[in-house]
């Protein structure tokens, strides 16, 4: 527009002396700075190239180190979200590219209650190059184990020790054989020492050496130990997508464990034998919430119900049989809209001798511009509270 502007003023005779028989046009007033957008596109523009030098320059120094663990774990997160796609797990961990695996010493057995038999691994086993993993693990398939369930957690990372960069990852592999009767679990702490190669989106990190000598494995014999008693499609309440939290105590003493779904206000009175009579847990409230939990906020010895909704908190007073019979009552009043509060606990936080309530609320990423990574700012999130208790609840 700019461009297109001074092009017009030179075409266009600016000695009056050239135009006698025009009339003057009047000048047009001044245009304040910004109305076209140009001035302000250019200040939103300088402000965007400053945040993005500060990042930049987060990324090179305060976060430099997570950053390089993140590109280092990423290898295992794809190892485990291909498990999770059908994978087969014999073929990704056979194929993974590593020199050699640091095994455990068995250490004697341990024997549990329901014939569990744990045997813990130390220090001092064998060390197995890359093609001798894959011939035990293609023996291990050959005998009949199935992967069931997996998981991979990073815990730790150290990227400046002697010998590369090191990562300590905590896995739970649960497998069973059902030609030899057996289930088992191997979890525990693996130590990965990578290779000092360049990590990119093409390239991910390789692990050089893995140590397994920090590891456990439970065995079972025999039929499962668990069957389901009680099977279920419980859809969530209209304006809701929880059910949840699930609790489980015995709140009539006796001797049965009932469970709750909080969201749902529904209790499951256990009458043993796998055996559940489904009551409303709360029959005089109906509001929709979002958290529920049990303690005793009115200092009677008796656990009552404090249930989280858009308006605030509710008290639902229990008695000793384990009923929740009275009115709610609306014990704190939140000065805004109560959104997600999606982590609730209680406790006696100011040591005064009753039982006070703090809560939190989960913002859900990219909406209405919320950004979850990179995060440099935490505290962006809706607030959380910390409710004292007077002592009356």
């Amino acid at each position: 527009m700019l461009l297109v502007g001074l092009i017009v003023v030179q075409l266009i005779p600016t000695d009056p002396a050239s135009q006698p028989n025009q009339p003057a046009v009047p000048a047009e007033p001044t245009t304040p700075n910004g109305a076209d957008g140009g001035l302000v596109e250019e200040q939103v523009m300088q402000q965007v190239t400053a945040i993005e030098a500060r990042h930049r320059q987060w990324d090179a120094t305060t976060w430099a180190d997570e950053l390089t663990a993140r590109d280092h774990g990423e290898s295992i997160i794809q190892l485990w979200d291909n498990l999770l796609a059908g994978a087969d797990p014999f073929d990704m961990l056979s194929a993974m590219p590593v020199e050699s695996l640091q095994l455990g010493q068995a250490q004697p057995a341990e024997e549990w209650e329901s014939g569990i038999r744990r045997t813990g691994l130390a220090k001092g086993g064998a060390i197995w190059t890359q093609e001798q993993f894959a011939q035990a693990l293609g023996q291990w398939k050959t005998d009949g184990w199935v992967l069931k369930q997996s998981e991979w957690r990073h815990r730790r990372f150290a990227p400046g020790t002697e010998g590369g960069a090191k990562s300590v990852f905590w896995i739970s592999l649960h497998v069973v054989n059902t030609r030899l009767a057996k289930r088992g679990i191997l979890r525990g702490d693996i130590e990965v020492r990578w290779q000092p190669s360049e990590i990119t989106p093409e390239q991910l990190a390789s692990p050089r050496q893995i140590d397994l000598s920090g590891l456990e494995w439970l065995e079972r014999e025999g039929a499962p130990a668990f069957k389901s008693a009680n099977n279920q499609n419980i859809p969530p309440n209209d304006g809701n997508i929880f059910i949840d939290p699930l609790i489980l105590s015995d709140f009539n003493a006796d001797g049965m464990v009932d469970v709750i779904l909080g969201c749902k206000n529904r209790i499951y009175r256990n009458h043993g034998m796998g055996r559940f009579k489904l009551e409303k847990l709360c029959p005089k409230f109906d509001e929709l919430v979002f958290n529920v939990t049990l303690d005793d906020l009115t200092g009677d010895g008796v656990a009552d119900c404090i249930a989280i909704g858009h308006n605030g908190v509710y008290l639902i007073e229990g008695q000793p049989n384990g009923t929740f019979p009275s009115e709610a009552k609306m014990v704190w009043t939140a000065p805004e809209k109560v959104l997600d509060p999606m982590v609730m606990t209680t406790g006696d936080i100011d040591a005064d001798g009753d039982v006070d309530v703090w809560f939190s609320q989960y913002k859900l990423p990219y909406v209405k511009g919320q950004m979850p990574a990179p995060i440099y700012d935490a505290n962006d999130g809706f607030p959380g509270y910390l409710l004292l208790n007077d002592g009356s609840g």
